[in-house]
């Protein structure tokens, strides 16, 4: 028990603040907000100046613990050495595995490769692309990382305190001791965190004063054995007073290290041995600042010393509810946050190698374009259709960038202009184009005027076709400028694309196209402008039998015979595919009663729809437009249906196909 100085026979109330020393009740007085004996409030002395002054020369210079640093050193250096090389290997290879899991190799090899590029813009933002990406599975590694640290730091911690205190303790229990107490650390390591955190948010001045107060806390949790909160508590006593002690001891020992790591830097430039050295000082500097923290550590602990066994049972006895409580609860939190953990990595772990698998058998059923195409229609998944595209299957690549530029999310535009730039087999150039056509704005997305400006023909006709689907008026002027491309093919399907706009800008131009001189362009442009106008280009039409290539001849015969007003028959497909739930079963009753069946591929695909209702729809307009080519599709998905009303008006549909049809044509529901 703690007794008054001047009255050992009376327990001391508290220590008098400037003097230190403890005294009962009737031996302090209050003095400037402070409690003080009689005999320095006698003196008038300036209590916190005193104070300051008094533990500014407690607590050893540095120049003292740069010293005490390297003695210890020299007592146990690679078992230290070895320690915390162990930890620093062990988190290193944490952040490489995280890092090449989420798919950072491509990133790395591109920082390489473009590090001394000027303009770095576009890295930048690929950088912020990729942590955006793989933000779930880059927080559950952080948390791995900082357990790890944790481990580190507490091997660490009882290395030091067997070296120096001579306990030689063996190196694999000092590995099992710091894995005991790595999981509380790691709590206590959080807590410390938004402590801090919380200060920054009031003042940032706050943040620093919390930093210092309870930086010990994980000294007391590892060397001192305390819990939860008396951890807390420890390191506050422990800096009380002391805290321009400590910044002035740690200002000078940060400048130290600052200028070890700039001897570093000069020895990395030196060639192949120069790095090794570099990283191998630099851990050295890590381990430095861990002796240094110990040894601040072990002078405040020698000024305020632990609370002796009797003190400690006094106030375990005042304090057991209490302390059985807060056990309780940090007990519970543990055990919430390790299912957190579990749950979470579970979670992450059971999505990705089920994506893996799934990939896998999709890829195995992939043998050509077509059945690559089915399987990822019914696929809505972003992530795994993005997984899909490092498929060495090129059927499985090529129909998982046509579902992503289908499915049209805007965010898709940097990956494929990313792939477009590293991709090097024309035909996925120009899949990969057209997908970014279908989601990029060619206002604000550059490589989509240089797609149209392409040296590959292919490529310009991609472009060009995908930017006609989506009527995208402001590159019309662009693509109306390639009507006088020199490749053949290229004005062919810029007739095309411009029929595809349906609007009354591109008339003139493809009337200038009818005078190309290639047979193949004035039919095409002849078919554009049918569809466009109908019979109200007539007279083009009539005009191109006297053309003299046999070609135009024939197809201005065709048209003068069937000409039937083709005016939105294009679009209502493309909205039949593409369009709201409404429009498709409004779209899908007006083709069936016109047996338009043309119509019927496009039907088809809503099939795979997730709304019934469009199923139904679709199955009602395939009874009268529907051929016997697609009973087996109809078949195969009867099998696969799960919904029994689907099922049934499917195995109808496969009855009313395979029977004559009849005139009024027959209905299914």
């Amino acid at each position: 028990m703690v007794v008054c100085k001047n009255h050992p026979d009376r327990p001391a109330e508290k220590y008098c603040a400037i003097c230190g020393a403890d005294f009962c009740k009737e031996c302090l007085v209050h003095f400037e907000n402070e409690l003080v004996c009689i005999g320095c409030s006698r003196d008038k002395k300036n209590p916190g100046w005193t104070k300051y002054s008094r533990e500014w020369n407690n607590l050893p210079k540095f120049k003292i613990l740069y010293n005490a640093m390297f003695k210890l050193l020299e007592k146990g250096f690679w078992t230290l050495f070895g320690v915390y090389a162990l930890g620093s290997a062990v988190q290193v290879a944490i952040i490489l595995g995280v890092f090449f899991i989420t798919g950072g190799g491509a990133l790395l090899q591109k920082i390489i490769t473009e590090g001394n590029n000027p303009n770095q813009q576009q890295l930048v933002n690929e950088i912020i692309q990729f942590f955006k990406n793989s933000s779930s599975i880059l927080l559950t590694g952080g948390f791995i990382y900082l357990v790890s640290f944790c481990w580190t730091f507490a091997i660490t911690l009882l290395a030091l305190d067997s070296v120096d205190k001579e306990k030689k303790v063996p190196f694999t229990k000092i590995l099992l001791q710091g894995a005991i107490k790595t999981l509380p650390m790691s709590v206590v390591c959080i807590v410390y965190i938004l402590i801090v955190a919380a200060g920054l948010v009031l003042l940032i001045i706050p943040a620093f004063i919390f930093a210092v107060w309870f930086m010990f806390v994980f000294s007391g949790m590892v060397l001192e054995d305390t819990g939860f909160l008396e951890a807390f508590k420890r390191s506050k006593k422990l800096t009380t007073g002391f805290f321009w002690s400590i910044n002035s001891r740690y200002c000078w020992f940060f400048f130290v290290a600052w200028l070890w790591m700039i001897v570093l830097r000069l020895v990395g430039l030196i060639p192949i041995i120069g790095p090794i050295i570099s990283q191998t000082g630099n851990m050295f500097v890590g381990l430095l600042g861990m002796v240094f923290y110990y040894l601040v550590y072990q002078n405040l602990c020698e000024i305020n010393p632990p609370k002796t066994a009797e003190e400690e049972s006094a106030e375990t006895a005042n304090k057991i509810e209490i302390g059985v409580f807060t056990k309780t609860m940090l007990k519970g939190g543990i055990v919430v946050l390790i299912a957190a953990v579990v749950t979470t990595s579970g979670y992450f772990g059971f999505t990705y190698f089920s994506s893996y698998f799934k990939l896998s058998g999709i890829s195995s059923q992939s043998k050509d374009m077509p059945s690559a195409t089915e399987q990822f229609f019914r696929i809505y998944d972003i992530n795994l259709l993005k997984r899909a595209l490092n498929s060495k299957n090129i059927f499985v690549k090529k129909a998982a960038i046509e579902r992503l530029g289908e499915i049209g999310d805007s965010k898709l535009t940097r990956l494929f202009v990313k792939m477009f730039d590293e991709e090097t087999d024309i035909q996925m150039k120009a899949s990969i184009v057209t997908a970014l056509c279908r989601v990029g704005d060619s206002a604000n997305v550059p490589k989509i005027r240089e797609a149209l400006k392409h040296s590959d023909p292919v490529i310009r006709i991609s472009a060009a076709l995908a930017l006609g689907e989506k009527s995208d008026l402001a590159s019309l002027e662009y693509i109306i400028q390639m009507l006088n491309d020199k490749d053949e093919s290229v004005r062919v399907n810029v007739c095309e694309a411009l029929r595809k706009f349906n609007n009354s800008t591109v008339v003139a131009p493809l009337r200038e196209a009818l005078k190309d001189p290639s047979p193949k362009v004035r039919v095409a442009a002849l078919s554009s402008l049918c569809k466009i106008g109908g019979v109200k280009f007539i007279g083009l039409v009539t005009g191109a039998l006297a053309d003299p290539a046999p070609e135009v001849k024939d197809t201005a015969r065709k048209l003068v015979n069937s000409l039937m007003c083709e005016l939105t028959m294009d679009r209502i497909l493309y909205d039949i595919r593409m369009g709201e739930k409404p429009v498709k079963i409004e779209l899908m009753r007006i083709v069936a009663d016109a047996q338009e069946k043309t119509a019927m591929n496009a039907v088809m695909i809503n099939l795979y729809d997730k709304d019934i209702d469009v199923k139904l729809s679709a199955i009602e307009t395939l009874a009268k437009i529907g051929n016997k080519k697609i009973v087996p599709a109809i078949k195969s998905m009867q099998k696969r249906e799960k919904n029994k009303k689907i099922k049934e008006a499917l195995i109808k549909l496969e009855s009313v196909i395979q029977k004559p049809a009849s005139k009024t044509g027959p209905k299914v529901k």
